[in-house]
C-alpha cells in the first residue's frame, strides 16, 4: 500500500512540475532540459523551493519521493514530448490540441508517458488521471481524459 501511495504522490509531483512548465510555456525551455539534466534537476529544485514559500504543508508531502526516483521520468517525458503530444494528438478525435486546457494537457501528457513508455496498467494510469482530474479540472475533464486515455491504450497496446 505504501509503494501506491508514493507512485502516487510522485505522479502528482511529476503533473504539478509539467503543469508548472506548461504554464510558463517554455517549450525551448522543455528542449534543453530533456538535453542538459542538470538544468532539469535545478529547475526542479526551483520549483520546490516555490512551492515551500506557497505552502508549508506540499513540500512536506513531497519530502517522501526521492528527486532520484521522479527524475528520470520526468527527463523521459522531456526527451519523448513530441512523440507524446503526437500520440495525444492521433487520440482526440475532432479537438484540436492547442485548445485543449493546459490542465487537461498535462494530465494526458503524464498518463500517456506511463502508458505508452513505462507501459503501466492502463487501470492503474486511467484511475490515477481521472483522479487528477477530477482534482485539479472542471466537472467534465475527467470523463474526456477516460476517454482519450483509453482510446492511446486501445491503439497502442
Amino acid at each position: 500500500m505504501g509503494n501506491v501511495d508514493t507512485r502516487s504522490l510522485a505522479r502528482e509531483f511529476i503533473f504539478k512540475f509539467l503543469y508548472h512548465l506548461q504554464m510558463a510555456d517554455s517549450s525551448e525551455k522543455i528542449k534543453a532540459m530533456a538535453n542538459d539534466h542538470n538544468l532539469l534537476e535545478e529547475e526542479i529544485k526551483t520549483y520546490i523551493t516555490s512551492l515551500e514559500e506557497k505552502d508549508s504543508d506540499i513540500p512536506s508531502n513531497f519530502k517522501s519521493i526521492k528527486l532520484k526516483k521522479i527524475t528520470p521520468d520526468i527527463i523521459s517525458i522531456l526527451e519523448n514530448y513530441p512523440n507524446i503530444l503526437e500520440t495525444i494528438k492521433a487520440n482526440i478525435q475532432s479537438w484540436n490540441i492547442s485548445k485543449l486546457k493546459k490542465i487537461d494537457l498535462t494530465i494526458l501528457i503524464v498518463a500517456t508517458f506511463e502508458l505508452t513508455i513505462r507501459k503501466v496498467s492502463k487501470k492503474i494510469v486511467i484511475d490515477e488521471a481521472i483522479k487528477l482530474a477530477k482534482r485539479f479540472s472542471d466537472s467534465q475533464s475527467y470523463s474526456f481524459v477516460n476517454a482519450v486515455l483509453d482510446s492511446i491504450s486501445v491503439n497502442n497496446a
